[in-house]
């Protein structure tokens, strides 16, 4: 393994393909939009109300709001000077929020939504991040957080590559057959709002974070500590909103469940994360992020408050 590892990722190139939206009387209730890997992280192609082009918006389950860059305010201010914005307290941080902005995803509006003006947004844009030096820069919009991905009752489906969002009065529910050869595991949206899953390590219970702007899962290091699991150093993982690395290293876990479903794995990295996550119901275990919804062909639910894992 490289001595170095960045959560952002190196590019994976996926196939763009058409947004679509589902048809019927009325407005369309459902939109479909496929989840672009760059540099390792989900995006989709959005545009904010009076913006001509769409640019790539990051979707991250793991933020409990979403964000909009400081290019994005300086243009929406200037197009719309009717913009209304306010202080409140995201978090833990005082921010500027914008309110009522529209975005069209796929061609459908779903505005108004409320964007917070985050400072250290720029960690994410390849464009600025010294850390990083992608050789293939691109520009970020923001990101469409958890409020907004609860509001539209968001579907992840990774074995299709798709983002489903209900626009209208639609559902994001699925025939039950679609299921088939999945476990169904229960998730939380917490006060923050955050995903949390249950899960175990041998007797012991603990809620781990679901977060699709992570590129690795990581294990928190007490579950090492607790196990006694020899590991070896790794790397360091840089996380870009809070803009921290940590240091990683590897070794085996067993006996790890999700739900009823076995999820041992020979190699899972672990991390000292000094967590202050609130409202969780069991001591935090860590993060699944991508991979491991990847290596699972996860379709996570968020308005049917369920995880599907195969």
């Amino acid at each position: 393994m490289k001595a170095r590892t960045i959560i952002l990722g190196t590019i994976l190139a996926l196939e763009v393909f058409s947004c679509r939206i589902g048809t019927g009387a009325g407005l369309p209730d459902m939109v479909q939009c496929p989840l672009t890997v760059l540099h390792g992280r989900l995006y989709v192609r959005a545009n904010l109300q009076g913006q001509a082009q769409p640019n790539w918006w990051l979707v991250d389950t793991g933020s409990p709001w979403s964000l909009v860059n400081a290019d994005q305010v300086r243009g929406l201010t200037q197009s719309n000077p009717g913009v209304r914005g306010q202080i409140a307290t995201k978090d833990g941080r005082i921010l500027p929020v914008l309110n009522g902005i529209g975005i069209n995803i796929a061609g459908q509006a779903m505005g108004p939504f409320d964007f917070a003006k985050y400072p250290s947004l720029g960690a994410l844009d390849a464009n600025r991040n010294s850390r990083v030096g992608y050789e293939r820069p691109f520009q970020t919009g923001g990101v469409l957080g958890l409020n907004f991905l609860v509001q539209h009752r968001a579907r992840f489906d990774f074995p299709a590559q798709s983002l489903f969002l209900t626009a209208g009065s639609g559902s994001s529910g699925l025939s039950p057959a679609r299921f088939e050869g999945f476990t169904a595991v229960p998730i939380q949206i917490t006060a923050t709002p955050r995903i949390e899953v249950f899960g175990s390590v041998g007797s012991r219970f603990y809620s781990f974070l679901v977060d699709t702007g992570s590129y690795r899962s990581v294990i928190d290091w007490k579950i090492k500590e607790s196990n006694q699991i020899p590991v070896r150093p790794s790397g360091i993982l840089y996380f870009g909103l809070v803009d921290r690395t940590v240091l990683t290293a590897m070794g085996g876990l067993q006996n790890f469940k999700l739900g009823t479903l076995d999820v041992s794995k020979k190699f899972v990295q672990f991390a000292r994360l000094t967590s202050s996550l609130r409202g969780f119901s069991h001591p935090f275990g860590g993060i699944i992020g991508e991979d491991f919804l990847w290596a699972h062909q996860a379709i996570l639910d968020i308005g049917g408050r369920t995880l599907y894992l195969k």
